[in-house]
């Protein structure tokens, strides 16, 4: 799973500067004040269709090294289930951000 090809696709593609920046901004605007609980739960279903699937099939393939990535999905995933939804999002997305801005500078180094 670890090394196959669509999967490498799926996660290069979440972590695209637009994607990227479209999820972070809709996620943003859902904390808003006058936002109604409707944006917040959609906010939040994007956020873990977009960068949740992908993080959970990654960490699927490593399970067995039981690192940060594999800890930080299950705890996202998890806290679906205690009934933090946004909490769980905003988890993924700091992750995924994190992560992105890793790669960006690691390429300049």
């Amino acid at each position: 799973l670890a090394g196959s090809s669509r999967l490498k696709k799926l996660v290069s593609a979440a972590r695209s500067k637009f994607v990227m920046g479209a999820v972070t901004v809709l996620y943003v605007a859902s904390l808003l004040p006058w936002a109604s609980n409707v944006p917040r739960l959609l906010a939040s279903r994007v956020v873990f269709v977009v960068l949740g699937i992908p993080a959970l099939l990654e960490s699927l393939g490593h399970i067995t090294q039981l690192d940060v990535h594999v800890l930080m999905t299950a705890a996202a995933f998890a806290s679906v289930f205690i009934g933090h939804e946004h909490e769980g999002a905003a988890l993924l997305l700091l992750f995924a951000l994190s992560q992105w801005v890793e790669e960006r500078l690691s390429l300049r180094a």
